[in-house]
């Protein structure tokens, strides 16, 4: 749970179990995907990653739910090849299904590849 909220909880003596809850669930299941991702798609800790896996919505608030579905963008920086970034694309895939995470509705912004560029104009 975001620090602030947590004062202002303890500031009023009250409690947040659900956000607790919630902000737990989110933090576990971006750890299990930021693993499995390093796993798959080392890199040198010297070096930046020319990609980006940016959770959105209640996942990148930090207060995900059993309902909450998966909103990310992958942002590509530099010349990524397209094999490599469609190969970012499954694994999270693989990884939010194996987690139970729900796919996002269709129509929306999310689950698509940007460059930087292209999201810096947007």
């Amino acid at each position: 749970m975001h620090e602030a909220i947590q004062r202002a909880a303890n500031d009023l003596g009250i409690q947040l179990d659900a956000l607790d809850q919630a902000s737990s669930l989110a933090a576990r299941d971006i750890k299990t995907i930021r693993e499995d991702l390093c796993k798959k798609f080392p890199y040198r800790p010297d070096e930046k990653s020319p990609i980006d896996v940016i959770f959105l919505g209640s996942y990148g608030r930090g207060e995900a739910t059993k309902g909450s579905d998966r909103d990310y963008l992958i942002i590509l920086d530099g010349a990524t090849k397209p094999s490599r970034a469609k190969q970012i694309f499954r694994a999270v895939e693989g990884v939010c299904d194996e987690l139970n995470i729900r796919k996002a509705g269709r129509g929306g912004l999310f689950q698509e590849f940007v460059s930087s560029a292209e999201l810096y104009t947007r």
